[in-house]
């Protein structure tokens, strides 16, 4: 009964993050063409989002074997949510990246890493996906050594990319705030609070992020976890949707 209140829960938050986040692309887009140019960035970073309350909602609908099977697709847009908003602020700094492609490239390691992953299970867990029972992923990974090595990959890849990109985010955002009071003066109050509740914000899900996936290792169900993650991600998504509209 815990279990399932802990997934109502999650799916209730899931459906207004979806809101949120929708809500704040289409602010986003209608912001003018001159300022889509960064926006877009922060829509990417919106969109993934969405993708991943999707993936929250379908998993009280799809049964375990669905839920594989586009599970490597969610596992992937994970990892453009840093270099959207690292783009984004290279962009409002007046120093775009030349070639923006590159910082999504790690998606396609991630998708071929994890659709290995969803083919062993599928090869060791026939009987449990056809009936639609949950598989024991502890079992799993204690019986296959690749998917060990996949998933520590996986894993390890979204650590280091955090580590590496946060600080030049924090960086490049810093610098453009400084910019900005030189040339700006009064007139850059609005902007300055903007910035300042975006790089708090996504610092303050990320770290709560890291943090719940560590302890995520040590407790058997991490719903709850998961529920603390999304609810922190449909927060600052309400709060720049107020900024916004404003």
């Amino acid at each position: 009964m815990t279990t399932e209140i802990s997934k109502l829960v999650l799916m209730i938050i899931a459906i207004l993050g979806l809101a949120q986040a929708g809500f704040l692309m289409l602010l986003l887009r209608h912001e003018g063409k001159r300022a889509f140019r960064a926006n877009r960035w922060l829509m990417v970073f919106a969109f993934a989002s969405c993708l991943s309350f999707i993936e929250d909602i379908t998993d009280v609908f799809l049964t375990p074997k669905w839920m594989l099977i586009v599970a490597p697709v969610f596992m992937a847009m994970t990892f453009a949510f840093v270099p959207s908003i690292y783009l984004y602020f290279r962009e409002i700094a007046d120093r775009p990246v030349s070639r923006p492609i590159y910082h999504f490239l790690v998606l396609l390691p991630v998708l071929a890493a994890t659709s290995g992953m969803v083919w062993i299970l599928f090869d060791q867990f026939v009987p449990e996906i056809i009936h639609g029972t949950d598989i024991d992923i502890d079992i799993a990974l204690d019986q296959h050594i690749l998917l060990s090595v996949l998933l520590m990959s996986v894993f390890v890849g979204l650590y280091v990319q955090l580590f590496v990109y946060m600080p030049k985010i924090w960086k490049v955002g810093l610098g453009y705030l400084r910019q900005a009071g030189e040339q700006l003066g009064a007139d850059s109050a609005a902007l300055r609070r903007w910035i300042q509740e975006i790089l708090i914000g996504i610092t303050a899900i990320f770290v709560i992020f890291t943090v719940t996936s560590v302890i995520d290792l040590f407790v058997e169900d991490g719903t709850w976890l998961t529920t603390i993650v999304q609810g922190s991600f449909a927060l600052v998504f309400f709060r720049m949707c107020h900024l916004l509209a404003s």
